[in-house]
């Protein structure tokens, strides 16, 4: 389904959270070999030299902390940042585990959308690029306080794209199955490599989709 014509990432300034490993670095990487300028947003001490990239500039961030940083010149926001306590939901650690990725994976990313949607609004070569995963329909036992976390960002995310055809902005909402990063360490189950998903979400992206599944 595509919500908007083709865009041109190359001409773009694009924010993308959790970038210093994993699926994140790998949009970083994607991005940047494609002409993109990039904001790399990371919670490293210091600057990963990962991220030492053409186009591509380090931003220290942590999605629930105030304040977040000011970057006018943003056409969009991935959000992609997010945590995994793998916890079973008849785990005695399931409320904690639930509330701790209910505030990054939730409430972290309602706050990105809240901080950029007045800029981006109005801008149909604009918007956000939300990373859920297809644990938000298909939940998992061994990471049910995950997948309750994601499914509550599934319905987040189509909400906003309800808001985007209100008030004119893209919204492409990603539902990738097991990537191979250190959220699965440990999982013995089929997995996609993060550069596979990353390139597929850039053409989604550049094709002006609104929904990526993955099998």
């Amino acid at each position: 389904m595509r919500q908007t014509t083709g865009i041109a990432l190359e001409e773009l300034t694009v924010l993308v959270t959790g970038s210093q490993r994993g699926l994140g670095l790998a949009l970083v990487h994607e991005l940047s070999a494609r002409g993109t300028r990039v904001y790399a947003g990371h919670r490293s001490a210091g600057v990963p030299a990962e991220l030492d990239l053409p186009g591509v500039t380090p931003v220290f961030m942590e999605l629930g902390a105030t304040p977040l940083p000011r970057l006018p010149d943003v056409d969009y926001v991935v959000n992609n940042a997010g945590i995994n306590r793998n916890t079973p939901l008849d785990s005695p650690q399931a409320t904690q585990a639930l509330d701790e990725e209910l505030r990054t994976n939730v409430l972290g990313t309602l706050n990105l959308i809240h901080h950029y949607l007045p800029r981006l609004a109005g801008r149909p070569a604009a918007g956000f690029v939300n990373v859920i995963s297809a644990l938000a329909i298909a939940p998992n036992y061994f990471c049910a306080t995950y997948s309750a976390s994601k499914a509550a960002l599934h319905s987040l995310c189509v909400s906003l794209r309800q808001v985007a055809g209100d008030k004119g902005f893209h919204v492409l909402n990603v539902y990738p199955t097991a990537i191979d990063t250190r959220l699965t360490d440990g999982l013995t189950i089929p997995k996609l490599a993060p550069a596979e998903v990353a390139r597929a979400i850039v053409d989604a992206w550049s094709a002006g989709d609104c929904e990526l599944f993955f099998q």
